[in-house]
């Protein structure tokens, strides 16, 4: 099992790791839990040419205790089966930088809607499907 607690000081531009002051954290870095909001935003539309991938986006992301410089690659339009249902959704491939999890093949699907909503995510083994989506209004 893993556990990691993380304190963030964005004024500062550190980060505390299970109690230990780590370097300065590059303006623009996302955890993997802020990676899945942001990644919504990001210009991801493929590459006409896939042996020239010039619409790859580079972002920074904590991984472990290191900021590490992931790849997200987006690929066009593809149809997904979701909870039995044939989902129109894109496909966009994350390389890490490190050996041992980019062997998983990190993957997620985002849906076609304005929303951008990440409907999967597969790592290894391991898929995660969105079950629900549910509007809560602000009170």
């Amino acid at each position: 099992s893993y556990n990691q607690t993380v304190q963030f000081d964005q004024k500062a531009g550190t980060a505390t790791f299970d109690g230990k002051l780590h370097p300065e954290i590059p303006v623009g870095t996302h955890s993997i839990l802020s990676l899945a909001y942001a990644i919504r935003s990001f210009n991801l539309k493929p590459s006409k040419d896939p042996n020239n991938p010039v619409n790859d986006t580079r972002v920074a992301v904590f991984l472990g205790s290191d900021a590490n410089v992931f790849i997200l690659r987006p690929s066009t339009a593809d149809i997904i089966n979701l909870k039995g249902e044939k989902v129109p959704a894109q496909l966009v491939s994350v390389t890490t930088g490190n050996p041992q999890i980019d062997s998983l093949n990190l993957r997620v699907w985002l849906s076609l809607d304005e929303k951008r909503v990440p409907l999967r995510f597969t790592l290894g083994s391991y898929q995660a499907d969105l079950v629900e989506e549910k509007l809560i209004p602000p009170k």
